[in-house]
């Protein structure tokens, strides 16, 4: 037996509680009139209604990974990366996140923004460590790399749909689900071709701190609007086709090195 073989319960229980963790903190720690209709328009505000119920879940998480056995296995690739020009796709949504920035309106100070920029580090950490980590690791040693991505990929929309709970619309929230999709498509993409988690958790937290620099009052039109709406085609459209090929094309790396399943 190898003691570094992955198990999927271990996953799974890992994801289960630090999401059902997640809610718990997001409802104990819930500003007035939910999430959903709150301003996060100062710096004490978005530490303790955005930082504060991630970053305990983060904590175990952390602590959960760091006494893993096969812990590496969900930092990196098991194989050695290979040239992809699926890469596109990761870099095309970098540049997208980056156009969007200056059509933002921030009515926030400096340490307001470093407060933003930390909850969306705290979320992109949490989710791809939980989801493109642990889970996705769980997975592999049980079923082909694209059934792991699939059920990965909907496990992350899923989580997704909790949002309902904290005020937001039924309407917005499908949304939200289609397109953490397409989004958690184009992640694990960026996970398979650079052979590390580190380059998702980046991208994953540029996103959720350009969606957060959005107005109050934001419409969904201007610049601003269109380029989200280009985030959001690129995401599915060309996200969910890339994963499906490289979860094809590369297999899995860690099924071919353990034969047997715990």
């Amino acid at each position: 037996m190898h003691t570094r073989t992955p198990r999927l319960w271990i996953a799974v229980t890992v994801t289960a509680v630090v999401v059902v963790l997640v809610y718990l903190m997001q409802w104990l720690i819930a500003p007035p009139g939910g999430t959903a209709d709150y301003s996060f328009q100062t710096a004490a505000g978005v530490l303790h209604f955005g930082v504060l119920p991630e970053a305990i879940p983060l904590v175990v998480l952390l602590a959960a990974v760091v006494a893993l056995p096969w812990r590496r296995d969900t930092l990196f690739e098991a194989d050695t990366p290979r040239r992809s020009w699926w890469l596109v796709v990761p870099v095309l949504l970098f540049v997208l996140i980056w156009v969007k920035y200056p059509f933002t309106d921030i009515a926030l100070d400096v340490p307001g923004l470093a407060s933003l920029a930390l909850w969306a580090l705290c979320i992109g950490l949490l989710e791809e460590l939980l989801i493109r980590g642990v889970l996705l690791t769980g997975l592999r040693v049980h079923v082909s790399e694209l059934v792991a991505y699939v059920v990965s990929t909907l496990a992350f929309a899923v989580i997704h749909a909790g949002n309902v709970f904290n005020g937001q619309e039924i309407g917005d929230t499908i949304g939200q689900i289609v397109l953490s999709v397409g989004m958690g498509s184009v992640l694990y993409v960026s996970r398979r071709v650079t052979g590390t988690l580190i380059v998702p958790v980046v991208l994953h937290a540029m996103w959720d701190f350009s969606v957060f620099s959005l107005p109050d009052d934001f419409d969904g039109t201007g610049p601003a609007g269109i380029l989200l709406l280009a985030t959001v085609a690129l995401a599915v459209v060309g996200g969910i086709p890339a994963a499906i090929v490289v979860a094809r094309r590369r297999g899995n790396p860690l099924r071919a090195a353990s034969s047997h399943v715990v």
